[in-house]
């Protein structure tokens, strides 16, 4: 019966009883040494995965670009406090999405646009799946309108520390994000405002 542990004794059944029975400490001995060859090849195989599993979160893109059409429709029929959503979207393997107030979230800082990242944990919409919840995750980002014009350069704001997304505190932004009569030049007449989201995944 300790064959496959490595003990060679070829025998009739009977005596094979008494052989387990004569040489049980020796038979532990067995026992105990696959038992840690097998913690051991455990071991190398968490390591192996948490090394692929590192290259893969490396390899997930870390930028989204959301294009707002006819941006003045928004700015013109949306009172302060109202969002516009962009689509869910991947980065990092993670869910997100942005929140925009084209006319400020609070009536303080109405003159400026806000803008906030929300981790998605649930997936009450459709049959979008997310992440599990009751996870904390550090991120740094950097949130980026970006020019239509080569006379204008890109408008972008960033996270110095990395923040804790989490279920309680989902999202994270800046209420007065841009102001309202700058933002102009970076929609103008095209009407299109586009937002660029890098994110960097700390842990």
């Amino acid at each position: 019966p300790f064959e496959s542990q490595g003990c060679g004794v070829h025998a009739p059944r009977s005596e094979l009883d008494r052989h387990v029975n004569e040489s049980m400490k020796e038979h532990m001995l067995l026992l105990a040494n696959e038992n840690k060859r097998l913690k051991e090849n455990i071991r190398a195989l968490n390591t192996h995965v948490k090394s692929e599993m590192s290259a893969l979160r490396d390899e997930q893109p870390n930028t989204y670009t959301w294009n707002i059409s006819n941006f003045n429709q928004y700015v013109h029929g949306l009172p302060v406090g109202e969002e516009i959503q962009s689509p869910y979207f991947w980065l990092c393997g993670i869910c997100w999405k942005l929140r925009l107030y084209p006319n400020g979230a609070s009536t303080t800082q109405s003159d400026y646009m806000s803008l906030y990242l929300e981790r998605q944990i649930d997936s009450q919409r459709g049959s979008l799946v997310t992440t599990a919840p009751n996870h904390c995750v550090s991120i740094l980002f950097r949130l980026i309108v970006v020019s239509l014009s080569a006379d204008v350069a890109n408008y972008s704001v960033s996270i110095d520390q990395p923040l804790q997304f989490t279920d309680e505190d989902k999202d994270w932004g800046w209420v007065a994000f841009m102001r309202q009569s700058q933002a102009q030049l970076y929609y103008g007449p095209t009407g299109t405002l586009k937002i660029k989201c890098v994110l960097q995944l700390k842990n």
